[in-house]
């Protein structure tokens, strides 16, 4: 795992190289296809089939998650300070032509500002390329309330970003940066675990995991 690098409140994200390993990242892909497959415990939020599988309470299934959202905490209190608790630990999976979202923020807009309620990372199991959909990020967005308030509406934006990289390595921003996934062009499922940070325990959590 390479060193944390310095996260720049300007663009309201940041790549980490190296978080993982591929063979470890390939690994947890493989785990949690297979959790997927022979679920027998589902919980609120869980989509283990269909063109986009979801599994949450990943901490509670695949306890080395928790040891990932851990590991981030050096980028995450740049963005939150050193009071903040996970609230969810999750793993998205897009299938072929699927994964489209609209930009959206994770939070309340930051319409003024102050502190950030939270964040989140995106930790890619297979690489991220500009065919299999990767996530995009609006740079700056968490600083327009223009943009702000029109969370959830648009479709796509000019100075989008995608977050491409290698099986492994984290892309962490802030809960109010406008994002949205991109459709999944490619032949293959495009999985990746999800991570949310809270500074204020509870609001919104499924669980109150912290470091």
């Amino acid at each position: 795992m390479t060193a944390a690098p310095a996260y720049d409140d300007a663009v309201g994200w940041v790549r980490w190289d190296g978080v993982l390993d591929e063979r470890r990242a390939a690994d947890l892909a493989v785990r949690c296809r297979v959790l997927a497959d022979g679920l027998d415990d589902p919980r609120s939020g869980d989509k283990p089939s269909g063109a986009t599988r979801r599994l949450t309470a990943l901490d509670e299934r695949l306890p080395e998650t928790a040891e990932l959202a851990a590991a981030l905490a050096p980028v995450v209190d740049q963005i939150l300070g050193d009071d903040w608790t996970v609230s969810e630990i999750a793993f998205r999976s897009p299938g072929p032509g699927h994964g489209h979202q609209r930009l959206h923020a994770d939070d309340m807009p930051r319409l003024a500002p102050g502190p950030h309620a939270g964040a989140t990372a995106i930790v890619p199991l297979v690489d991220f390329t500009a065919v299999n959909g990767p996530t995009v990020v609006v740079p700056g967005s968490h600083h327009r309330p223009d943009l702000q308030r029109r969370s959830g509406q648009l479709e796509r934006h000019p100075e989008a970003v995608p977050l491409l990289g290698r099986a492994g390595t984290a892309f962490v921003f802030t809960a109010h940066v406008l994002h949205g996934g991109t459709a999944n062009a490619s032949d293959e499922p495009r999985p990746a675990i999800q991570i949310t940070y809270r500074t204020a325990p509870g609001v919104g959590a499924r669980s109150d995991a912290s470091r």
